[in-house]
């Protein structure tokens, strides 16, 4: 009855004993209560992936391609396998651990040696088979703050995965953006150098016929030339573009197909998403954060180090020295011990240990306050990209009317007979070089949004694990 009541009271303590070392808090950061910059158009609720709302059926299937393809994604999802096979490993620790064995073995007995009786030392056999075994009372709450740091590591991979998942995302978006605004740019040349191929050849025959002067057909050379020089540079950085994002959607290089215009595009609507917000959507600070609560509780772990160790172990079974008889009642047997361990001297080990558990903790709270830093600067300067780049694209948009309107007069007046034709080469080099920039400021408007959703943690509705994958801590 006594051994039974002690078995109990060690159970139950192992079970809902204390824990030695410090439960874990969240690290203050100090978060502001809003933003340094602000939009213009109010923040609103978004529902479904914000890569969804440019228009574009085609990005989404992209998206989503990549989200099943990519072989960096994979590898992350596959790394939550590893962490989870550690805490399974670890949680194991907190119960018994059970064993079959058996054997048999033939022996010259001995037990006659210098007794009156030696010579009677006879060759005998020996069989046994039986259960047993082995347990560490966890009493101090080692190996629970063990399992509760795997725990967070499990979970630091699971957010680390969800992070690559939202570059990805983000990365494709940007990728395939940067493809249509360069298709644009092309389009942009390829059109402009055919009419300035063909008022080249309306000026050789000018020239031909002594009308202009050759100052003026090589001007017009020049032109031709000169915008034709742009287009190969252009098809090289599509094909380096299509490569990129095969390679994101885990294809191999090749060509992308799509099916919209640039222009054709509309920009997102900004999240709402507050500063104190950050810190339960970033994946990058969650993971920093589980990294804080694994380093806590190893703390906790090392600490334990100074208590006994407490170890219960047994086995029942037979043994028997005929096998015939091996399972009959009277060849039972069983034993029961019951072990204490206490380190005495070390020579400064475990403190060794605690120091360094601290030191990592103490690291790992730095690098968390470090992360919602970074974070807070990525929403602002996402923030910032965002307002200026739509006021850039709308004041380029401005500048592109003007030209339009300058490159038309300026070839009228040259007609007409009242300036150059290096009036006319002017304002057409400056009217191509504005419908370029005009490109590349609507693609910076657009990409912006990516950045600010990127920088948020993502705007994916109310159930992220439709598209990432749920978060399990087991």
């Amino acid at each position: 009855m006594i051994t039974r009541k002690l078995l109990l009271a060690l159970v139950v303590s192992s079970m809902s004993g204390c824990m030695v070392g410090p439960d874990y808090q969240r690290p203050e950061v100090g978060l502001p209560a809003s933003y340094r910059t602000h939009l213009a158009e109010p923040f609103s609720e978004v529902a479904g992936p914000w890569w969804g709302q440019f228009g574009s059926p085609t990005l989404t299937s992209l998206v989503n391609e990549g989200l099943r393809g990519n072989l960096d994604l994979q590898r992350a999802t596959a790394r939550i396998d590893q962490f989870r096979g550690q805490l399974r490993t670890v949680r194991a620790g907190l119960f018994p651990q059970l064993g079959l064995g058996g054997g048999a073995k033939r022996a010259l007995s001995d037990q006659f040696v210098d007794t009156p009786l030696a010579g009677f030392d006879g060759v005998g056999n020996q069989y046994q088979a039986g259960l047993n075994a082995s347990w560490e009372i966890d009493l101090w709450g080692k190996l629970r703050r063990q399992s509760e740091a795997a725990t967070a590591q499990l979970l630091g991979a699971q957010y680390a995965q969800r992070g690559v998942a939202l570059s990805l995302a983000s990365s494709i978006s940007e990728g395939y953006l940067n493809l249509l605004a360069l298709d644009e740019q092309l389009s942009i040349a390829e059109q402009t150098a055919q009419a300035r191929k063909e008022a080249l050849d309306i000026f050789q025959k000018r020239y031909d016929r002594g009308v202009i002067r050759q100052i003026e057909l090589s001007q017009a050379q020049n032109d031709y030339w000169s915008t034709q020089a742009t287009i190969p540079p252009l098809r090289a950085k599509i094909s380096s573009a299509e490569n990129s994002l095969s390679v994101l959607l885990g294809r191999n290089p090749g060509p992308i197909v799509r099916s919209e215009r640039l222009s054709a595009l509309r920009p997102p609507t900004a999240p709402d998403v507050l500063p104190a917000t950050l810190l339960s959507r970033r994946p990058d600070l969650l993971q920093a954060e589980q990294a804080v609560v694994a380093s806590n509780a190893m703390v906790g772990a090392a600490q334990a180090l100074y208590l006994p160790d407490l170890n219960l172990s047994g086995m029942i079974g037979f043994s028997r020295g005929e096998s015939g008889q091996l399972f009959e009642s009277a060849s039972k047997v069983w034993n029961l011990a019951l072990g204490l361990n206490q380190t005495v001297f070390d020579a400064g080990a475990i403190s060794g240990q605690v120091l360094q558990a601290k030191s990592e903790y103490q690291q790992s709270v730095l690098a968390y306050k470090g992360a919602v830093q970074s974070a807070l600067a990525d929403v602002n300067d996402a923030l910032v990209g965002t307002r200026e780049s739509a006021a850039q694209l709308a004041a380029v948009e401005q500048q592109v009317t003007a030209l339009q309107t300058y490159s038309l007069q300026a070839r009228r007046l040259y007609e007409g007979g009242y300036s150059t034709y290096l009036d006319v080469t002017t304002s057409e080099e400056k009217l191509f070089d504005g419908q370029l920039q005009e490109v590349n400021s609507r693609l910076a408007a657009l990409n912006a949004f990516n950045t600010l959703y990127l920088a948020v943690g993502g705007e994916v509705g109310p159930d992220a694990s439709l598209l990432f994958g749920p978060i399990v801590n087991r």
